[in-house]
């Protein structure tokens, strides 16, 4: 049996694509949500426009190292980011935005500017559950924490086009 140089060639040409493939499949976005949250003891928040946090999180919170046993959101930001993309900017409060990058594969950067100076930089996952939490003390004996999650799901970003 004779070896013909075209199947030597379309041989190259199927080990190229193969050797390709992982790198066509569509892109991902992340998809989650930012939240600014204030822990305090009182079981009321004192603004009207703070809502206690979900079950889930409550949990987490509750389970955590934190000490706090009432949690209240005081800014909700959603974040879409293309794999490779990041957003900038996202305003949690006059005093506190952040910075998102992600890295794929669900692991982003997180970069924490307060009064505009950078705080932190964290690289993170968010496979799974799993919930990112930075947190630092306030007056009167509170807390604030930055929460980021995933939302629904991570989706190709071919469907959301």
């Amino acid at each position: 049996m004779k070896i013909r140089s075209t199947h030597i060639a379309y041989g190259f040409l199927l080990a190229c694509l193969l050797a390709i493939a992982p790198s066509l499949r569509a892109e991902e976005n992340l998809k989650a949500e930012a939240l600014l949250v204030w822990g305090t003891d009182d079981a009321q928040s004192p603004d009207t426009k703070f809502i206690a946090v979900d079950e889930s999180l409550s949990k987490k919170l509750l389970k955590s190292p934190y000490r706090w046993k009432h949690f209240f959101v005081v800014n909700r930001q959603s974040l879409n980011i293309p794999a490779g993309g990041s957003r900038k900017g996202v305003v949690l409060s006059k005093d506190c935005s952040l910075d998102v990058a992600y890295l794929g594969e669900d692991r982003m950067e997180i970069k924490l500017i307060g009064k505009g100076k950078l705080v932190s930089t964290h690289k993170e996952s968010l496979a799974g559950q799993c919930v990112f939490i930075i947190g630092g003390a306030s007056e009167n004996d509170t807390a604030w924490f930055v929460v980021i999650r995933k939302s629904a799901t991570i989706v190709a970003s071919s469907q959301s086009k």
